[in-house]
């Protein structure tokens, strides 16, 4: 019986002390096992933070001169929906007070945004653009955009080139026709 009470005693500090290996500090498992200074206070422990290093979702907009209003307001609808940011990909000559008004009513939206200039190679900058982006959701662009048409026609189909994330085409141009089309 002796032997028996000895064995439960070994098993069950077996498991005190596998208990203080998994759920008590480094100075309190030093102290369950006997070489611990009980007299030590311990100090508060600061509370460990993980850092704010979220990559932010990301919505391209191809933007050149044409009326962006509906395009951008699609963007935005997609941004806050999504918790994500506006690239502005800029092609083609802009005036900037027509940038400027499209990126206060982003901000007026409570998105943040940034201005990309694409200038010369605009396709290639754009495919460049897409593979260093990994926060990329998609892309946007209205269907008569120069860049969106060499990208529909040319990169999208091939089966050497392949962008990793949809493009998105908005068009506003829809008649009375087409509406009672898509109804019925």
């Amino acid at each position: 019986m002796k032997k028996l009470t000895s064995d439960l005693k070994r098993a069950l500090a077996a498991l005190a002390h596998q208990d203080a290996g998994e759920f008590l500090s480094m100075n309190d498992k030093m102290n369950v096992i006997g070489y611990g200074n009980g007299s030590e206070k311990k100090l508060p422990g600061s509370p460990h933070l993980l850092p704010n290093n979220v990559v932010k979702k990301r919505i391209a907009l191809l933007c050149d001169r044409r009326d962006l209003n509906f395009p951008i307001e699609y963007a935005i609808d997609a941004c806050m929906r999504q918790n994500a940011d506006i690239d502005l990909l800029l092609h083609g000559e802009f005036d900037r007070s027509s940038i400027s008004v499209i990126e206060s009513h982003i901000r007026e939206a409570g998105i943040q945004s940034q201005r990309i200039q694409l200038g010369d190679n605009a396709t290639i900058k754009v495919i460049e653009y897409i593979s260093k982006q990994p926060s990329l959701i998609f892309m946007a662009a209205t269907p008569d955009s120069s860049i969106a048409r060499v990208l529909m026609e040319e990169i999208i189909p091939s089966p050497e080139q392949r962008i990793a994330i949809p493009l998105v085409l908005i068009d506003e141009k829809r008649t009375a026709e087409s509406a009672k089309q898509s109804a019925a």
